[in-house]
């Protein structure tokens, strides 16, 4: 008899594309990856159905995204697309659990004053995770990857070093 685990998609940005070339040479993940470098908030949803074409739901849907969208749009009108996208998700796929990944911090942001934009980065993960858990999802921390620890970031200060791919 096979017995087969949940299907479980990644899907996200950069940081998920540079996340599944590590994880693969580290420990061979078995897991689905669907990355578009400089993917945003309001691209998620139809990249996920592009992704979906042919396919199945997948049993667990980890999302890593939002991190683009600090600074180059309000907090209060990403968490309301963020909210806004989640219950569709729910609502149309309610087998699915869906996870997410907070926004890590990063040594440089791309745009926006850095204290101002760790702040919002705070407040949306606070905000999205209480709104999640309230779908029966989940949510992935990352205390380990933080600012001040240089060796975690690639020279742009902006997306993880291997040793930080490791960790995410």
């Amino acid at each position: 008899m096979l017995l087969t685990g949940p299907v479980i998609w990644i899907i996200g940005s950069s940081y998920i594309c540079r996340g599944e070339e590590r994880a693969r040479e580290t420990i061979g993940a078995k897991v689905y990856w669907f990355c578009w470098g400089g993917l945003r908030w309001h691209g998620l949803l139809p990249f996920f159905y592009r992704s979906l074409r042919g396919r199945a739901a997948p049993d667990v849907l980890l999302i890593h995204c939002g991190g683009k969208d600090l600074g180059c749009r309000k907090s209060i009108d990403l968490v309301a697309a963020m909210k806004h996208d989640l219950q569709h998700l729910y609502l149309h796929f309610p087998r699915m659990t869906i996870v997410l990944s907070d926004i890590t911090q990063r040594r440089r942001w791309r745009s926006g004053l850095p204290g101002k934009i760790d702040k919002s980065r705070k407040w949306v993960n606070s905000v999205k995770a209480t709104f999640v858990l309230g779908m029966q999802g989940g949510i992935v921390h990352h205390p380990q990857i933080v600012f001040n620890k240089p060796q975690l970031f690639l020279r742009d200060e902006v997306h993880l070093s291997p040793r930080g791919n490791d960790i995410l």
